[in-house]
């Protein structure tokens, strides 16, 4: 194992205090202990299926989430999904930061002419909550819906993935090759996070019996404990309650302020960097006063299973586009570029057959999430409902390949050709050798000469075996 693969085995395992409340909610929503286990273990392994399909990406070309969503949704269509992630980390943010801190609980809640009776915060609460907040500033997490039924239980685990499943892009990147991202994550996910699920289940079960129905959240459970508790007892409650804040602040850190801050520097280069985005991020995740989304084990969960929604309908063309359209063919030089001739400039810098599909994958779920909400819908809405991510990423990413077959895009491959090349029979950059002609459909080859000019004159070859240089359509590969 490299030092990378344990990093990213590290960087999940910092996480998996997420995962109790996913499967104790379960629990709480009418699942048995084993019906939530198997839940855990089978959402998490297609959630990890999925990661490391996009992480794939990132690994190959060594670019982020806002860089290569390009490539599908066009160099300026990308800013609406880009958006769509800031917006789901800043709101984990604050969720994240809330759970940090003790989360209110009936019996402790003080009212004050401060604070509105609608707002189950306390003094002592909100100053911590401020406190920890400008530790975590750089951001991205994870989504969590609980049910009543088993497959809602699987859903709601792979939705707790969904932000990280469109962006995993951004921490791939750094990876010395594809494998590095593959195997660190496929196991690791499932079983490290099923571990952690089971001693939620059997926290959340035993709490039940001692205070006749189940409690949900692990801090609420140690609200419970202190209720007539000895010194010893309020110490072991402190030492819990400190580490569950510092696990909050390294989730909040990997997961959610680093996503934000990289996505809104993307959004707006030329004012924020990844530190100012890290800020907004934090005041944002305050603003949207995030211990009413955990005031019960279900109020939050319906929102973040109908933001899986958005997001999965943005993995689905981004992966298809990948996978089953270029097939692994991508300029990357172009997708730093605004210019018209840019293959990825589409029609006005955004790509219509993307928009389209993204659009498809929401409406295919719509009337299930006005059900959620407590109104009337046919059953059949329900339940398609209840498998949103699937029925998103499945309806958009069908949609996608359907309208890239009907109206071809440019830039695309025939055969699978994950490489760094501009043109036909090129000497690679990445030792792969040299691409037949055939290999390379001809949209791809659709470029002015006045295009090839704003190439960049050449392109660094992994190995250190030299470079090849790239003008137009000459090539002198280079050895040292």
């Amino acid at each position: 194992m490299n030092a990378l693969s344990a990093s990213k085995i590290a960087h999940y395992v910092s996480k998996l205090e997420n995962t109790w409340m996913i499967s104790s909610a379960m629990v709480v929503e009418g699942l048995s202990w084993w019906q939530s286990w198997i839940c855990v273990w089978f959402g998490y392994f297609v959630a990890a299926i999925f990661l490391c399909l996009s992480a794939r990406i990132g690994a190959v070309y060594h670019i982020s989430f806002p860089v290569g969503i390009r490539a599908s949704f066009g160099v300026w269509g990308s800013m609406w999904p880009i958006f769509n992630r800031v917006a789901m980390a800043c709101i984990w943010y604050g969720v994240q930061s809330w759970i940090g801190v003790f989360p209110p609980s009936g019996s402790l809640c003080i009212k004050s002419a401060i604070f509105s009776p609608s707002n189950p915060i306390t003094r002592q609460q909100l100053v911590s909550f401020s406190l920890l907040g400008p530790f975590t500033v750089q951001a991205d997490s994870d989504p969590l819906l609980t049910n009543d039924t088993p497959y809602k239980g699987v859903m709601s685990s792979i939705a707790n993935f969904a932000t990280l499943i469109v962006n995993s892009l951004d921490f791939s990147r750094v990876a010395r090759k594809p494998k590095d991202a593959l195997y660190s994550q496929l196991f690791t996910i499932p079983i490290s996070f099923a571990v952690t699920s089971f001693i939620g289940i059997i926290v959340s079960s035993s709490s039940g019996v001692l205070y006749e129905k189940p409690v949900w959240n692990p801090l609420d459970l140690l609200g419970r404990f202190l209720d007539g508790a000895s010194k010893g007892e309020r110490f072991g409650v402190f030492i819990i309650s400190t580490a569950f804040a510092l696990a909050q602040l390294g989730t909040n850190i990997s997961a959610n302020s680093i996503s934000a801050g990289t996505d809104m520097a993307a959004l707006f280069p030329r004012f924020l960097s990844i530190r100012r985005g890290g800020y907004i991020c934090a005041a944002v995740g305050f603003a949207m006063c995030p211990w009413h989304l955990l005031s019960t084990s279900n109020s939050f969960t319906t929102y973040l299973s109908a933001y899986s929604v958005f997001l999965s309908s943005i993995a689905g063309p981004m992966i298809c586009d990948y996978y089953v359209v270029r097939k692994g063919y991508i300029k990357v030089n172009e997708l730093y570029s605004s210019r018209k001739c840019s293959p990825y400039y589409y029609t006005f810098g955004f790509s219509w057959h993307a928009y389209a599909s993204y659009v498809s994958g929401i409406l295919i779920n719509i009337v299930g999430f006005i059900g959620a909400i407590d109104i009337a819908v046919p059953v059949g809405a329900t339940y398609l409902y209840n498998l949103n991510f699937f029925c998103g990423f499945v309806v958009s990413f069908t949609m996608y390949y359907t309208l890239t077959r009907i109206w071809p895009i440019p830039a695309t491959s025939k055969t699978w050709n994950e490489i760094d090349a501009d043109v036909a029979n090129l000497s690679v950059a990445y030792n792969q050798g040299s691409i037949p002609a055939s290999s390379i459909d001809e949209e791809s080859q659709s470029r002015t000469s006045s295009s090839a000019a704003y190439d960049e004159p050449d392109s660094a070859a992994k190995g250190g075996k030299g470079h090849v240089d790239v003008r137009g359509a000459r090539v002198n590969y280079l050895t040292q």
